[in-house]
């Protein structure tokens, strides 16, 4: 009997799949964090289901159809003119990364610069984030450092009309991670209100 793979699974499961991914991730790419929608995605396995190694081609095949090795990604690509840049599952391939967007302790080791940067105190997760995930590109650091630009404005705008500016109740709303790019406006607050 052949190994039951994710291709050959019925389109109704797949789509299936595809939904709870995507609710349970509040529609936000598992990676970059951008907003997608299911004719706008795919489905990722964290652990590939390729490799070139034998024994982790085995390891692959067996983790394929788990769903806590399932992430729902965005495409991966950025095109402005003629240039084409990748990142998130589409640059990864079939590459395997030890950073783990469903693993908290790693999440809690990422934060975010003024000008959208990613950054990770663990030096593996680092090396990960700029070369294998691509998630330092320009053109997702501009996206990120524009939503935390907008928001710092808002805040300075509240303060300078004499409003009280609530920085926890702020970072409860963001902490929903519904909105996208929204862990730089976490990272902001929580910095924020750790030098209060």
């Amino acid at each position: 009997m052949p190994t039951p793979r994710y291709l050959n699974m019925d389109s109704g499961v797949r789509e299936a799949v595809k939904k709870q991914l995507l609710n349970e991730q509040n529609s936000l790419c598992a990676y970059c964090m951008q907003k997608i929608e299911s004719s706008k995605m795919k489905v990722e396995h964290w652990f590939p289901r390729h490799s070139e190694n034998t024994e982790l081609q085995k390891e692959g095949e067996q983790k394929e159809l788990d769903y806590s090795n399932l992430l729902a990604a965005c495409k991966g690509i950025i095109s402005i003119g003629s240039d084409r840049f990748e990142h998130c599952d589409t640059s990864k391939k079939n590459k395997i990364v030890s950073i783990n967007p469903l693993n908290n302790i790693h999440i809690q080791q990422i934060h975010y610069g003024k000008q959208g940067e990613i950054f990770s105190k663990d030096t593996t997760h680092q090396t990960e984030i700029d070369d294998v995930l691509n998630l330092n590109i320009r053109e997702l650091k501009e996206r990120r450092r524009k939503l935390l630009t907008t928001f710092r404005k808002g805040l300075s705008e509240k303060s300078k009309k004499g409003k009280t500016v609530n920085l926890n109740a702020e970072l409860k709303k963001w902490q929903d991670q519904t909105r996208p790019f929204c862990m730089v406006i976490i990272s902001y607050l929580e910095k924020k209100i750790a030098q209060n």
